[in-house]
């Protein structure tokens, strides 16, 4: 860890998501204190929890008050899949996280990174890999909108206070936790009953990150001192088809995956990103080769509940 670390006071919010379990466990070991916020205690050796609801008004700041954070990770939002994509809940969100940055520069807070999406993107010029601050910024979803209006506020909010600020542009996760009407785990949980799974559109190209990876490029971030907009992506992209494939033939069941016919004048997507200021800035590469991850994820679908 950074010896910039060392004095670390770090704030995770969402920590019990999906994604931020793994960072937490990521975090393991490292030098700092590590504080996080539920909606209901949690019992962790290495890690103080909070419990607070950040929707309901005051909470962010008490918080804050109550941490004083020097460092701050931000993950919570609203997830339900796939409804997220259209929720009111997206605009609760916003609020919340722009008053969160609100009380943390308040505190004095040296340095934020907030989760972004590479939905915030525009996702329809063709096959060239997103590349921050050169790609087209037009998000078509509700989520993105309010994802993009956070990162553009935020971002100046954070210049005129004098603090740093990251924003970390996730691209597709992957994973045991993530919800399991997702297409990897849909596919996994079919054949593990012996039925059979189709593929929608297996021509479109996704830069698919494994979560443990995802994970620990966020920490690598907010160790940093990398500013703005970062792809959190592998910066390689596979054809839904071919993953699918894969998928059958990692959990033993290749004969049962059946790839859908494109529709009539469906056009194959591809959201690739480009992944320079995260290799070369940040100074992180991916570590888990895609079929461990699948392998992976596939133990998890198929153990007890």
């Amino acid at each position: 860890m950074p010896a910039r670390a060392s004095s670390m006071r770090l704030l995770v919010t969402g920590g019990g998501g999906f994604l931020g379990r793994h960072v937490l466990e990521g975090l393991r070991g490292h030098a700092g204190e590590v504080h996080a916020v539920s909606r209901r205690l949690r019992d962790s050796e290495e890690v103080r929890w909070h419990a607070a609801d950040l929707l309901q008004p005051g909470e962010p700041q008490r918080v804050v008050d109550d941490i004083e954070p020097t460092h701050l990770l931000h993950l919570a939002w609203y997830t339900e899949h796939p409804v997220y994509w259209t929720s009111p809940e997206n605009l609760r969100w916003t609020a919340a996280s722009l008053d969160l940055l609100r009380a943390f520069a308040s505190a004095g807070g040296r340095r934020a990174v907030f989760a972004g999406t590479c939905a915030e993107y525009d996702l329809e010029l063709g096959d060239a890999p997103c590349r921050e601050s050169a790609t087209p910024e037009r998000p078509s979803s509700l989520y993105g909108n309010c994802k993009l209006a956070v990162a553009r506020v935020a971002e100046a909010f954070a210049r005129a206070q004098g603090f740093e600020f990251a924003w970390g542009r996730i691209f597709y996760v992957f994973g045991p936790g993530e919800p399991r009407t997702r297409l990897i785990p849909s596919i996994a949980q079919a054949l593990a009953r012996g039925e059979r799974a189709t593929c929608l559109r297996g021509g479109d190209l996704k830069d698919y990150i494994y979560v443990r990876d995802a994970a620990a490029a966020l920490v690598a971030l907010i160790e940093s001192s990398v500013s703005g907009p970062v792809n959190i992506a592998t910066g390689s992209a596979v054809r839904l088809a071919d993953l699918a494939r894969l998928v059958g033939l990692r959990a033993g069941h290749p004969e049962l995956v059946d790839i859908a016919a494109p529709a009539d004048g469906a056009a194959s997507g591809s959201v690739t990103a480009n992944v320079d200021r995260l290799t070369r800035e940040v100074g992180w590469r991916p570590e888990y080769p895609l079929v461990r991850g699948l392998d992976e994820t596939i133990a998890w679908v198929n153990s007890p509940e």
